[in-house]
């Protein structure tokens, strides 16, 4: 049993605790640890910070943990526990690797400490009882052994058996110990048969839930307009009650496939007593009811219903350096990304790290718009959006594969920092197109229409022969610099969709989409003219 103080206000009622049959070999926790954390999709970074508290994150997110521990495997038939595992282990998933003996049965123990639990586990010890005079607030202090816990708690005090709460004084129970099996972590139990006893290193890895993590950009455009820095933020979000000290991190981007076997462990919680049973009968009576939980207290922890203690003064911050770029490799067909530096992920923490510093990625800020003809009124057009667009190769200042996430994009104004847009994008390979949408452009404005129509010759069959459709587009420029337009026309998709006549060449833009870009001078205006057929 470990040594602890433990001082709560209890009740009665509780269940037989069974006894451990046999010795056990206990790893009290890894040496060293390394995480790697997956995700399904793009996470919203806002939701991980207000579902940080949430149980429900505890069963969401993903994660494979592998663990170094040095184990005394015993001769025979034994059991080694394995404490401290990550609180939402998925059991099913556990491999140990190192181990010179044979498995025979495996077990998940998550005997959840409460004040519950902890009455239950303690029928037959002694404990102390403490009353408290209403009056004088004195404390009186005696020492009993707790011999039944079924039906209400019963002491044994100096060769008498008491309820407790029945004196009509405030009462609690000090215990200074834990019961054995009881704990704040699952535990992963083994019972194993080995040809001899020896001392071991071995690999215990397996998956958990309660870890996700989410990518975050910051893209700010020079002020020439032609490059963007771009500074790229992992945020990290541990919903569980394991901390993860210096671990060597990895991270998966990718739309990872999950069943609904991978779901964690679940704590068995065992209710608190109620209170004393008065004048023999099992009616509760009103006003009778048990006080206030007052304290909880584990040596080198505290439980999760206490606030935790406060932090000691930190350190000096060190001189500040340049971040270290993670390594980048793949997983199949998942990008995987390990952080240059071990990583503290601390229970019900979210934290970020700066994974991408890229300060000059060239870049074109482009005013696109559809445009289509529909019964002979052209739709579309309007006010474009604005859109950054760029090509993720080491030519444009990326060639980095780019997890999906949001974007927030600074531009100077006046020598002021400020926001100018935000958006999303999903995951992002090497040699394909970023484009950034920002929203719809001022000062910019697009006037299309339908110049003519002549519908196709009637088949013998049925239908219509290709048709011509001429039209047009107004593009003007309100700013006082000049712009880039993209004007894409929607009937590209139609079948038999061709261009017949254009007064500016069009091309394919790095999306595969047929687009006319076109350069419009400040203030100015420019008249573009198409023709094209479909059918």
């Amino acid at each position: 049993m470990r040594s602890l103080r433990v001082i709560l206000a209890v009740g009665a009622a509780a269940l037989a605790w069974p006894a451990l049959a046999q010795t056990v070999s206990v790893s009290p926790g890894p040496e060293a640890r390394d995480l790697v954390i997956y995700r399904a999709q793009p996470v919203d970074t806002a939701m991980l910070s207000q579902m940080r508290g949430s149980p429900a994150l505890r069963q969401q997110g993903l994660a494979m943990i592998v663990e170094t521990r040095t184990i005394d495997v015993p001769a025979g038939d034994g059991v080694i526990r394995f404490e401290n595992v990550a609180d939402g282990i998925i059991t099913a998933s556990v491999v140990v690797d190192g181990l010179p003996a044979r498995i025979t049965e495996q077990n998940t123990d998550f005997d959840l400490l409460s004040p519950g639990s902890l009455i239950q586990g303690s029928v037959g010890e002694v404990v102390r009882r403490v009353r408290t005079n209403p009056e004088t607030g004195e404390e009186t202090t005696d020492v009993g052994v707790l011999r039944a816990a079924s039906n209400g708690v019963v002491l044994e005090i100096d060769g008498r058996l008491e309820a407790l709460q029945c004196s009509g004084q405030p009462e609690r129970l000090v215990f200074d110990n834990v019961p054995q099996g009881l704990t704040d972590q699952p535990v992963l139990s083994l019972r194993t048969r080995a040809e001899r006893a020896g001392r071991h290193r071995v690999t215990l890895a397996y998956l958990a839930t309660g870890l996700q993590w989410s990518a975050d950009y910051v893209a700010t455009p020079s002020a020439d307009g032609e490059t963007l820095s771009l500074a790229g933020w992992i945020t990290l979000t541990n919903g569980g009650a394991t901390t993860f000290d210096q671990v060597e991190l990895q991270l998966v981007a990718g739309q990872l496939n999950r069943r609904g076997e991978t779901r964690p462990v679940q704590p068995l919680v065992r209710s608190r007593p109620r209170g004393c049973w008065p004048m023999d009968t099992t009616t509760e009576v009103p006003g009778f009811g048990l006080p206030a939980l007052e304290e909880i207290v584990v040596t080198g922890s505290r439980l999760y219903a206490m606030a935790p203690p406060p932090p000691p003064a930190p350190p000096p911050p060190p001189a500040p350096r340049a971040p270290q770029r993670p390594e980048e490799s793949d997983l199949g067909d998942y990008k995987l990304y390990t952080l240059a530096e071990p990583v503290t992920v601390a229970a019900r923490q979210t934290k970020q790290v700066q994974f991408i510093d890229q300060p000059t990625v060239d870049f074109q800020r482009i005013y696109r718009t559809w445009i289509s003809a529909y019964q002979g009124q052209a739709n579309g057009g309007g006010t474009p959006q604005v859109t950054f667009e760029s090509l993720n190769t080491p030519e444009q200042g990326l060639g980095r594969a780019l997890p999906g996430g949001r974007v927030l994009v600074m531009e100077e104004v006046a020598g002021m920092r400020m926001v100018s847009g935000t958006t999303t994008f999903v995951d992002n390979p090497i040699g394909l197109p970023l484009t950034l949408g920002l929203g719809a452009a001022r000062d910019v404005d697009i006037q299309p229409r339908v110049v003519d129509f002549q519908p196709g010759p009637k088949l013998e069959g049925g239908g219509f022969g290709p048709g011509r459709t001429a039209m047009a587009a107004t593009l003007r420029n309100g700013k006082a610099i000049p712009i880039t337009v993209e004007i894409l026309p929607s009937a590209q998709y139609e079948t038999g969709f061709r261009i017949l006549e254009e007064s500016h060449p069009s091309a394919r833009n790095p999306r595969n989409e047929l687009t006319w870009r076109i350069q419009v001078p400040a203030g100015g205006t420019v008249e573009l003219t198409w023709a094209y057929q479909v059918g």
